[in-house]
Formats: C-alpha cells, structure tokens, sequence
C-alpha cells in the first residue's frame, strides 16, 4: 500500500484506513454513472483513492462527492477514450498543443501550452 500515516498538527490520519473507508463507500453504490475503467482504478490503486483523500484534506465525505462528480464527469466525456484521432487536424497543426509522454496508466499525455498559445493562432 502506498499510503501511511500522516500528522496535521495534534491530529493524527490514517491514511490508509480512511483509503479503505472511501473506497468501500464508492463500490457500494450504484456503478452505472461511471466508466469501467476508473472503476478498476478506484478497485486496485491505492493511489487514485488517496489523490482524491488528499485534495479534499482527509475529509472523506468531501473526497466521496469530489470522486463520484469528476468520475461521472469522465464518464459523461469519455475521457478514458480519447486519443489522437478525436482532434481534428486543425487542432493537432496548433504548435501549442501536443502529445508528450504518458501518465501512470500508459495513456499519452495532451500538453497544451496555454503560455504561448494565442487565440486564432495560424502556427
């Protein structure tokens, strides 16, 4: 497990329990709002489940809400399916906007350059 245990000020976390605790409490509903996929993610990494924990500052209730908007989000614009193919080319020619890398599942990476990117840049 990637997770342990972590000291904010006189209160001591559980990181795992809590990992447990939330994960338990999204398999428990009803699935059919989300993708399969981020399903599995949430059912095997320990990691996904405490991004979720630690933006919400270890407040599982908050962490359950934020989990289950941004899945159902994912899900409503199938980001798990997004690939070279779904930008047009007009888009892949912008010079800003480009695949580089890949993120721990192994999907590519889409870096969009915001700082250089000028709006009805012709390249």
């Amino acid at each position: 497990a990637v997770v342990s245990t972590q000291s904010t000020g006189e209160e001591q976390i559980d990181q795992e329990s809590l990992v447990i605790q939330l994960r338990t409490a999204f398999l428990k509903q009803n699935l059919e709002p989300f993708d399969s996929r981020d399903i599995s993610r949430v059912r095997n990494d320990d990691r996904v489940v405490l991004a979720y924990l630690k933006n919400c500052r270890f407040n599982r209730e908050k962490a359950f809400n934020m989990m289950c908007e941004s899945l159902k989000w994912r899900k409503s614009f199938g980001v798990n399916d997004i690939s070279k193919e779904s930008f047009s080319t007009e888009i892949l020619d912008d010079p800003y906007l480009y695949f580089k890398g890949y993120d721990k599942q192994g999907g590519p990476l889409l870096i969009w350059d915001v700082k250089r990117h000028r709006k009805n840049n012709t390249a």
